[in-house]
């Protein structure tokens, strides 16, 4: 077994995570990491020996698209994501 990437040694401050809990990957090479500490999720970029940070979504609230405390991230076939928002009871579903 061996290495495929590391995330989170070299990166600028916005794109370091604090607390990161649920992950999940496409074949693609998209991987969707909670940032727990941050209320956010964030999405990488595996070309298949390192990651790449590409974008987040989210931010602390109790509106559509912010969340409190997120803890897991799930994908469906048709690249929906699902993000447990433990903070406010409830699951949040993005295209």
């Amino acid at each position: 077994m061996y290495g495929l990437g590391v995330y989170g040694i070299n990166e600028e401050e916005n794109q370091l995570l604090e607390n990161p809990q649920g992950i999940c990957a496409n074949s693609r090479g998209d991987v969707y990491v909670v940032d727990t500490g941050k209320h956010r999720v964030v999405r990488l970029y595996n070309p298949g020996n390192k990651l790449e940070y590409k974008t987040s979504i989210g931010s602390q609230g109790i509106g559509n698209g912010q969340f409190i405390s997120p803890e897991q991230v799930a994908l469906d076939n048709s690249g929906n994501i699902y993000v447990t928002d433990t903070g406010n009871s409830r699951v949040q579903v993005f295209d």
